[in-house]
């Protein structure tokens, strides 16, 4: 009877869960830090990857690869594309299990990296994510090739070729733009998405709905900049073209459409002219947006979500932002303010109210990158990566001069694998949902003890890697061990993890 009991309660969570994650919000939230408001003087970037059930996360370490003249690129949907002389080697993080799919990307050559949402973080330091958004409806009509996905570069093939291409954030905000106005972008749906760029010295935010138009705004030095689901680029001084840039049409397009006149219409406000009202008026975006501004810049708070939000989504805050800064915002479901409807998890699991929350159970992995340029590439640049809810797993680093991950990080699909580290973590997050306030209580100290042995390491660490790399000595594989021991300490400790979450749940159950 009691055994009954428990397995159905287990039962009744996981079903549960599996259902919240595939009816509920399939977005992002992407922040990005300025080298000067930075605690040391990082630039920073921060992204939630929220997706539907099925899309089990992966690290992959894609090599450089030669090719030679006049090779092209073959899109999905049969675009053309020059190839370069050699592509750059990246990290692809965020990817789910459709990434062992193959495409022809040279004639004759077939590649195994066309990951559905492959986020990368390439040598150069050059970092993307994305999040979805929603235009206007005649903007689908005036493209009905591309938003039928019969024409166009895709949004996945759009961060792929940045991660080849892109040796700097405004780099890769030109190449997108170029693939852009030459190809069309392919977008069904809601038409839209936003890229979040960030090198070692600056961020962007590039914003594409489906056509030829785009547009992109710098994060500020001393600044933070913040997108959830709605496009969020204002008015626009598209001759300051150091904060701001593009398509070359983009306000005559409009114009000609009727969607804006110059003489009576005032500057140019790119959210206004092209996205879906509804959509940059939805609570579940402006909720996480002034959180944000609350969390970050408390002395700029904004009482109800009818305030105005800060131009651009940039906000000055009050302090200056660390990596754990940013990894307890994106771990938060609204702890001690009014927007908890949980009251600190004793009226159920924070996941499933109907707040829109940053951390919720369609989060797949959550990442925090860090850019330095005083370091190498290849030691200034890590990822700390949490696999599935970030509030119930654990940040591990991975720096872009690894070499490889663990076979436990790659190869994961849509069928739950006890071997693969994403469903082990997965699987901890669902079943925590079952009695939150006592499991996280015994999932949290552990990985906090965890974290807190890899900040203080990173110094360390860093300066040996630096030594090597000055002598000419073999960092990489210092690097390659070093990151994936951390992921395969934390890969064993599920197992511990699990039985003391299934203990807790069968102690409950009697």
């Amino acid at each position: 009877m009691k055994t009954t009991r428990f397995f159905s309660i287990v039962l009744t969570v996981m079903f549960l869960a599996i259902l919240f994650v595939n009816t509920a919000f399939s977005e992002c939230t992407t922040l990005i830090v300025g080298k000067d408001a930075s605690v040391d003087g990082s630039v920073l970037y921060a992204h939630n990857e929220d997706l539907s059930s099925d899309t089990s996360q992966t690290i992959e370490v894609v090599p450089r690869v030669s090719y030679k003249a006049g090779d092209i690129w073959i899109s999905e949907l049969g675009m053309e594309v020059p190839q370069v002389e050699m592509t750059n080697k990246y990290i692809q993080f965020n990817s789910d299990y459709n990434n062992l799919k193959s495409i022809d990307n040279v004639a004759g050559v077939r590649s195994p990296y066309n990951a559905d949402n492959p986020n990368g973080f390439n040598e150069w330091q050059v970092v993307t994510g994305d999040n979805a958004d929603q235009c206007r409806v005649e903007l689908t009509e005036a493209y009905p090739k591309h938003y039928k996905l019969e024409e166009g570069i895709t949004s996945a093939e759009l961060k792929r070729l940045v991660a080849e291409r892109a040796k700097s954030a405004r780099d890769a905000v030109e190449i997108m733009g170029w693939l852009i106005e030459t190809y069309g972008f392919a977008k069904d749906g809601g038409g839209g998405m936003m890229y979040s760029i960030a090198d070692a010295n600056e961020g962007w935010v590039l914003e594409a709905y489906v056509g030829k138009q785009w547009a992109a705004v710098r994060c500020p030095d001393n600044a933070m900049l913040v997108r959830a689901n709605s496009g969020r680029i204002g008015d626009m001084d598209l001759e300051d073209t150091a904060n701001f840039l593009g398509s070359k049409d983009l306000v005559t397009f409009a114009t000609e459409k009727g969607w804006y006149n110059p003489a009576t219409d005032g500057k140019f406000n790119y959210m206004k002219v092209y996205g879906l009202p509804k959509n940059n008026a939805a609570a579940s975006n402006r909720l996480r947006e002034l959180n944000l501004v609350n969390y970050f810049s408390p002395s700029k708070k904004m009482a109800s979500m009818d305030d105005e939000l800060p131009e651009n989504m940039i906000i000055i805050p009050d302090r200056k932002i660390s990596k754990e800064d940013l990894m307890a915002w994106e771990r938060s479901h609204y702890e001690g303010t009014e927007y908890d409807l949980t009251e600190g998890y004793t009226l159920g699991d924070p996941h499933h109210t109907t707040n829109r929350v940053i951390c919720v159970t369609s989060t797949q992995s959550s990442s925090v990158a860090q850019m330095r340029n005083w370091l190498p590439n290849e030691i200034g640049g890590v990822i700390w990566v949490s696999e599935s809810n970030p509030c119930t797993s654990v940040y591990q680093p991975w720096y872009l001069g690894i070499t490889g991950s663990p076979d436990v990080y790659q190869g994961a699909n849509d069928k739950f694998d006890a071997e693969k580290a994403w469903w082990r973590f997965e699987e901890i997050g669902i079943l925590a949902n079952a009695n939150y306030a006592d499991i996280i209580k015994i999932i949290k100290p552990v990985w906090e003890d965890q974290e807190k042995a890899e900040f203080a390491l990173q110094e360390s660490v860093e300066k040996t890697a630096l030594e090597l790399y000055q002598k000419g000595a073999d960092f990489a594989s210092f690097l390659t061990n070093y990151s994936n021991a951390w992921a395969m300490t934390s890969y064993e400790k599920t197992v511990m993890l699990k039985k003391a979450v299934l203990t807790n749940l069968a102690q409950k159950g009697k």
